[in-house]
């Protein structure tokens, strides 16, 4: 059974390493942390006698230099405590282990001076094999949060702000840069985006935390901050939220490409548009697939939430690139390299309807509606939203698709729907006249 744990209650006390010297004497905070007594050196000394054991503070002193040695000795003692205290609040509102917990206040009450924040934040990114050597992210997250970082670097400069602590970033120098960020032009002369603006202030508010979680902020400062962002009026699934009807999916899918990685490219897209799954699972559609009762079955815990799916491959052109083309050994291909070539693929096989799209500029009130052609819409996340859509226009139930895509909410596979009533028009009319244009449904389902 586990022990209870309020960390409100912890206290801490100072101890004089030799209290009976007549010689000054080093100064220790003492505290008694998860059923272990922790020492802690301040730095300081002090003469015995100067010091109030009962009030556990320094005595005024005899001598003028006595007076300011311990007025040192209490500023030190108060920047301790207070350290100790934002150390308590930390433990009730992030999930550390023991160990990490007090590495934190032991690295925070050395008072160790370290790298200035942002440079320290790009550092830090960097090291993060949780970012790096995370299969769930693109091989450009890192490379992405560095130059948001370089972008509040640049921020700082033309605004003239020694930063020199994370404390600094507070309420006030959020908004300043809410408003910089508002004024920027790109190299066609046009604003930013507001959804790209709220993407980096998002990105501010992670960043923040991750100086939390390592000791360069306290959570105090953090909890204070308020981050206002744009009110975005882009549809809800944002501006590239398309999806591709079956006709679409056959021709991509007949394309001759010219190259083997950009038939890899195609093939793993596919594969997505036929089984909803993410980049990041879709390779375990083929590892973690075996045939039970003469039905290709699918098992696996997806990485990104950890949902357990089973299910039957749905599509019959999918069972056919899994087994007979790749023999349930699907080709490893990052999202990076899918969300770089696919758009090329999908405008050579022909995906070349325009589609209103809509793009929220800083500055403007309302979004700007423009035409853009489809292929250029197109991302790796493509596929999952086509496969959610084209069982919605087939008439299937979003808890049905649910248990394809390990959507936990219904609401969310919702959101995936991108279909129009013109695309089941053209789903319907194709069934009764050109039933080749349809995707075939496995007889098992």
């Amino acid at each position: 059974m586990k022990k209870l744990f309020f960390p409100l209650e912890l206290k801490c006390h100072f101890n004089l390493r030799e209290p009976k010297s007549l010689k000054p004497s080093c100064i220790y905070l003492v505290a008694t942390i998860g059923g272990r007594q922790w020492k802690f050196a301040s730095g300081v000394k002090i003469y015995p006698d100067q010091w109030d054991f009962n009030n556990q503070e320094a005595l005024p002193g005899f001598t003028p230099i006595d007076k300011i040695n311990n007025l040192i000795v209490s500023e030190r003692l108060n920047e301790m405590k207070a350290v100790f205290n934002d150390f308590k609040q930390r433990l009730c509102h992030l999930s550390l282990s023991l160990e990490d917990s007090v590495s934190w206040l032991r690295s925070r009450l050395s008072g160790k001076q370290d790298l200035p924040p942002l440079q320290w934040l790009k550092a830090n990114i960097l090291a993060d094999k949780d970012i790096v050597n995370n299969p769930t992210l693109p091989n450009c997250t890192a490379r992405q949060f560095v130059h948001d970082v370089e972008k509040l670097e640049r921020f700082c400069q033309e605004e003239g702000i020694d930063l020199t602590q994370f404390s600094m970033i507070d309420t006030q120098f959020v908004n300043k840069y809410r408003q910089w960020l508002e004024k920027q032009t790109k190299l066609d002369g046009k604003h930013l985006s507001r959804k790209y603006v709220n993407s980096l202030l998002t990105n501010l508010h992670s960043f923040l935390k991750r100086a939390v979680d390592n000791g360069r902020m306290s959570y105090s400062s953090f909890a204070e901050v308020i981050i206002t962002k744009f009110k975005n009026k882009d549809d809800v699934n944002g501006d590239n939220a398309v999806f591709l009807r079956d006709d679409e999916i056959i021709k991509i899918a007949s394309l001759k490409c010219a190259s083997f990685i950009d038939e890899a490219v195609r093939d793993v897209f596919i594969m997505q548009c036929l089984t909803g799954q993410r980049i990041s699972d879709i390779i375990n559609v083929g590892q973690r697939s075996e045939n039970r009762c003469g039905v290709p079955v699918t098992e696996m815990v997806q990485q990104k939430t950890k949902a357990h799916v089973a299910f039957a491959i749905p599509f019959v052109m999918a069972r056919d690139i899994i087994i007979n083309k790749y023999n349930y050994n699907l080709p490893n291909v990052s999202r990076n390299t899918v969300n770089r070539r696919i758009k090329h693929i999908a405008r050579l096989a022909g995906i070349n309807d325009n589609i209103l799209v809509k793009r929220h500029l800083c500055g403007d009130n309302e979004p700007h509606i423009m035409k853009k052609p489809k292929w250029e819409c197109i991302t790796s996340h493509t596929g999952r939203r086509s496969f959610v859509s084209n069982l919605a226009i087939r008439g299937w139930n979003y808890e049905l698709i649910a248990k394809y895509t390990g959507h936990s909410c219904v609401r969310m596979v919702e959101r995936y729907d991108c279909s129009t009533l013109a695309d089941v028009a053209i789903f319907k009319k194709n069934l009764k006249h050109a039933p080749y244009l349809v995707l075939q449904l496995t007889g098992d389902l």
